[in-house]
C-alpha cells in the first residue's frame, strides 16, 4: 500500500492528511466480543471497536488522491487505569495514544521521500509540541 503510494507521488507536491476514527461496532455487540483486537472505543455507552489513523496522500494541487502512506489501527486495553492512576502528564510522548500523530507523520516522510513537497496536514489534536520538535519541517 505505502510502497505504490510513494511510487506515484514521485516529483509531485501532495497533501498527507491524518486524522483519528473510531470504527464502532456496538450495534454488532451480540455477534462481537471484546478480545485483544475489538476493544472499548470512545463511545459513550457500549462502546466496542477499534481506532485508525491513516495518512491520506492527495495531489496538491488536482486532489487526485494517490493513497496512503500510513494506517496504524489500535485498540486501547480492556482494563485501563485512569489518566490518574497512570500518571499520564508523566509519562514520555511515544507511551501516549497522542504519538499515533508523530510516528505517522514520520512514517509519512519515509515513504513520501521521493515527492517533490509533503504537506502534513491534521486537526488541532496534533498541534503538540513534542511533533513540532521532532518533525520540523
Amino acid at each position: 500500500m505505502a510502497a505504490n503510494c510513494s511510487a506515484l507521488c514521485e516529483d509531485k507536491t501532495v497533501l498527507c492528511i491524518q486524522d483519528t476514527s473510531e470504527v464502532n461496532l456496538y450495534t454488532h455487540k451480540n455477534r462481537v466480543k471484546k478480545d485483544e483486537s475489538i476493544s472499548t472505543t470512545n463511545a459513550a455507552k457500549g462502546g466496542i471497536g477499534f481506532l485508525l489513523h491513516p495518512g491520506f496522500v492527495i495531489d496538491a494541487y488536482s486532489s487526485v488522491p494517490y493513497g496512503f502512506s500510513d494506517v496504524k489501527i489500535w485498540n486501547r486495553p480492556l482494563e485501563q487505569p485512569t489518566k490518574q492512576e497512570r500518571n499520564y502528564n508523566l509519562l514520555p510522548i511515544e507511551e501516549k495514544e497522542s504519538y499515533k500523530w508523530i510516528a505517522s507523520s514520520q512514517k509519512s516522510k519515509d515513504v513520501l521521500h521521493q515527492a517533490k513537497k509533503v504537506i502534513i496536514i491534521q486537526d488541532r489534536e496534533g498541534d503538540i509540541y513534542e511533533q513540532f520538535a521532532v518533525v520540523p519541517d
